[in-house]
C-alpha cells in the first residue's frame, strides 16, 4: 500500500534505510541467549524484509530487459540469496564474529541507495486517485474476463 500511495522508489528508499541501521542491532539482539529479544530482533528484520520484498518483488523485473528479464532474476537471486548463508557462515566461523550476517545484510542497501535514488518515480498523480473510484475485480489481477456458456 506504501508504495501505491507514494511510489516505489521512496518506498524502496526506506526500507534501505531501516535494512542499513537495524540488521546489526538486531542480529546483536537475536545473539544475546535471550529467547525475548531474539524473537524481537528477527521479527522486527522480518518485517523490514517483507517490505523490501513486496515493492521489490515488482521493481526488480523492471529493472532488467524484457528478452531477458527472467535469466536477469535468476541470476541475481542465484548471487544474492544462494550463495549469501554461505558466505555468512564462513565469515562467522573465521571470525568468530555473530555480527558478521547483520553487517552483510546492511551492506545491501549502502551499495543499493545510490541505485534507489536514480529509479524513475511510479506514484501516481494524487489528483487522479481522488477522481478515479477503484476497479472491482474480486481480487484479481489483469482485465476482467467473460466465460461463454452453451
Amino acid at each position: 500500500m506504501m508504495a501505491d500511495r507514494v511510489g516505489r522508489r521512496p518506498a524502496l528508499v526506506v526500507f534501505a534505510a531501516l535494512s542499513l541501521v537495524l540488521p546489526v542491532s538486531m542480529f546483536a539482539f537475536m545473539s544475546r541467549g535471550h529467547g525475548l529479544l531474539a524473537l524481537t530482533g528477527a521479527v522486527v528484520l522480518a518485517l523490514v524484509a517483507g517490505g523490501v520484498s513486496a515493492v521489490g518483488a515488482s521493481c526488480a523485473p523492471e529493472q532488467f530487459p524484457v528478452a531477458g528479464r527472467l535469466s536477469g532474476l535468476a541470476v541475481a537471486t542465484t548471487i544474492f540469496g544462494g550463495l549469501t548463508p554461505y558466505a555468512a557462515q564462513a565469515l562467522i566461523d573465521g571470525t568468530g564474529w555473530r555480527l558478521v550476517p547483520g553487517i552483510m545484510v546492511a551492506a545491501v542497501p549502502l551499495l543499493s541507495l545510490p541505485i534507489l535514488w536514480r529509479l524513475p518515480e511510479t506514484a501516481r498523480d494524487r489528483s487522479a486517485l481522488s477522481k478515479e473510484p477503484p476497479a472491482d475485480r474480486g481480487g484479481l489481477e489483469g482485465p476482467p474476463t467473460s466465460t461463454a456458456s452453451g
